[in-house]
């Protein structure tokens, strides 16, 4: 297999245009919650790799910890990993109540039936819309990311 080698200057190129991508087209803030679970760190590092993509990742302690994270960072998206500890229902009902900044998406996946509700915010009247799908590859997952 022949391996092609570039030069510094096409390097210098290449590395220029890929930042002027991001300075126009800025990565998209993803902050990921859940346990702490293997289920977790398959999301994170699926996100992780997907250009485009800024991924942080939150422990859930509680809601209010949480709900704090996303007024800190303000990502595009939120994925919430339900678990036993995590009232989604309560996140959701403080998320909309409390957050002077509310994020454009949230999606939570439930690590047990693989199944994806998606809410839409919609800033004006801070409500949620919502669909729901079963995941059944990684790329189901990304087009919740889209």
């Amino acid at each position: 297999m022949n391996k092609v080698i570039l030069s510094p200057a096409i390097k210098k190129i290449r590395r220029q245009a890929k930042h002027a991508f991001y300075f126009f087209f800025p990565a998209r803030q993803v902050l990921v919650v859940g346990n702490g679970s293997l289920f977790d760190e398959g999301i994170v590092n699926l996100l992780d790799g997907t250009a485009g993509l800024d991924v942080l990742h939150h422990s859930y302690s509680d809601h209010i910890a949480m709900l704090s994270e996303v007024e800190k960072y303000q990502p595009g998206i939120v994925v919430l990993i339900s678990s036993k500890a995590l009232n989604i229902e309560l996140v959701l009902h403080r998320y909309l109540h409390e957050l002077t900044a509310l994020t454009s998406r949230l999606v939570v996946v439930n690590q047990d039936d693989c199944q994806v509700k998606i809410y839409e915010t919609e800033r004006a009247t801070r409500q949620l819309k919502s669909s729901q799908f079963t995941l059944n590859t990684s790329q189901d997952f990304f087009l919740a990311m889209q």
